[in-house]
């Protein structure tokens, strides 16, 4: 358990916190934290649910992937320099962090369907570069049909929106980044992000 304020009526309460996961050990929190119910706390005093922020761990030992969600505060900021390295003794093991629980579900959503988040990453700034309007969060959500369609979701306008790309401008971005050999040979856990593609290919 651990202490949580509400963002609607500011009261505070106790709500249960996980501080990480082994996948292979707990599948049906695994299922929670897909659907993002792991991360959703309700309120006592006024009902209203409300995102959880706080370090999460998640580990799967199958895929060799950690991802840590780092939360918006400095907590777990000393846990996270020790665990980087530690785990980046690991043989082949992707580390990475993120800074929300969506961000947390894409990328389980990447590396699940066997994709490179870093040409994901590119691919997904392709994409936002080709549409006429501004979108913002733009998400991988899954590849779809016989010729794996990439399709993202965004808001648009205060609008939650979808798009389709096809999975050549994925294999582009993956030629991309053998040639630029972009990230490579970085110790401990790594923000791939949009902000991660502007460094490296701006």
């Amino acid at each position: 358990m651990t202490q949580s304020v509400c963002p609607y009526c500011r009261s505070a309460h106790e709500v249960s916190a996980i501080a990480g996961i082994n996948t292979s050990e707990a599948p049906a929190l695994k299922e929670k934290v897909r659907d993002g119910s792991l991360f959703i706390a309700s309120c006592p005093s006024c009902g209203k649910t409300y995102l959880l922020d706080y370090p999460f761990l998640y580990h799967d030992p199958d895929l060799k992937v950690m991802i840590w969600l780092q939360g918006s505060g400095n907590e777990g900021a000393d846990a996270l320099k020790a665990l980087g390295a530690a785990a980046s003794s690991l043989d082949g093991y992707i580390l990475r962090t993120v800074s929300s629980p969506g961000a947390l579900i894409e990328k389980i959503n990447i590396f699940e369907t066997g994709l490179d988040d870093r040409a994901m990453e590119l691919c997904k700034w392709v994409c936002s570069q080709e549409m006429e309007k501004e979108v913002q969060g733009i998400r991988f959500v899954r590849l779809e049909g016989a010729d794996n369609e990439i399709v993202f979701s965004f808001a648009l306008e205060g609008r939650m929106m979808s798009a389709k790309a096809g999975f050549n401008v994925y294999e582009d971005c993956r030629a991309i980044l053998a040639r630029r050999e972009a990230g490579e040979g970085e110790d401990g856990f790594v923000s791939v992000d949009q902000g991660w593609v502007l460094e490296n290919f701006r």
